[in-house]
């Protein structure tokens, strides 16, 4: 966890300051103790130690499972997120050197995608819209922390929903671009063959056409032995028909 070694900002109304972080800490320290084994990685942008304590023990009574860093500063927020991107930011809105909106836009350049959720005191309707707009996914005032606990584990349902829907939508990509180098090569294949045909289809009508030719070249003259057999045949077997069947090309011929 990390936290800056300042003093907390007074409480409105009790007219007292809080004491300082760095004499609470150890009580901070136990509470996180308890979250070794962690299976989240939080962000709490926080000035005030106790509203901090009170914080991470409403979480941690849900039976959550996580770790956390505290910061209240924008250098420290920015270390932070570009270290490593948490599970989920919760982040005050009032702070003494910059406010949630500043913690927001920096959390939406260095961290897309993790849940922001603002957890503050009055916060006004105008404000709510406008953080929301800008991409706060939810918010609760520190005065009803019993929403707390719905709205991480909401806002953490819904971020495992996207990155696993990123998941299926890269690993469709990546089948729809195995299939299209498929498809490609197939093509290219069936190209080939197609071309492979069309080199031997001309060589092989040439050589039936040449055959087809000396065939006919040594072949007997039907046309021209018709007349020949015709005139070796003795009058008497002749066609007996009309002059017009016992002409040179008639073919018929009397046993």
């Amino acid at each position: 966890m990390k936290t800056e070694k300042k003093p907390s900002r007074g409480h409105a109304g009790n007219g007292r300051q809080a004491p300082a972080i760095e004499r609470r800490m150890p009580a901070l320290d136990d509470l996180l103790q308890r979250a070794a084994l962690a299976s989240h990685r939080f962000v709490l942008v926080e000035d005030s130690e106790p509203d901090a304590e009170l914080i991470v023990q409403t979480l941690l009574d849900s039976g959550l499972k996580f770790t956390v860093a505290t910061v209240d500063s924008r250098e420290a927020l920015e270390a932070e997120l570009s270290h490593k991107a948490p599970s989920l930011i919760l982040s005050d809105y009032c702070l003494p050197e910059f406010d949630g909106s500043a913690a927001l836009e920096i959390a939406t350049l260095l961290a897309p995608g993790v849940p922001f959720i603002f957890v503050t005191g009055v916060l006004g309707e105008e404000v709510v819209i406008e953080m929301l707009k800008k991409g706060a996914t939810d918010y609760v005032l520190k005065s009803r922390l019993t929403r707390l606990v719905p709205a991480v584990n909401r806002a953490l349902r819904e971020s495992d929903q996207r990155r696993e829907n990123l998941k299926a939508q890269e690993k469709l990509r990546r089948s729809y671009d195995q299939l299209r180098a498929l498809t490609g090569h197939l093509r290219f294949v069936r190209e080939e063959e197609r071309t492979r045909m069309a080199r031997r289809s001309p060589g092989s009508s040439s050589t039936s056409r040449g055959s087809r030719e000396r065939l006919q070249a040594s072949a007997p003259c039907i046309e021209r032995s018709r007349p020949c057999r015709a005139r070796s045949t003795p009058p008497s077997k002749r066609c007996a028909g009309s002059p017009r069947s016992c002409g040179p090309g008639s073919s018929t011929i009397l046993a």
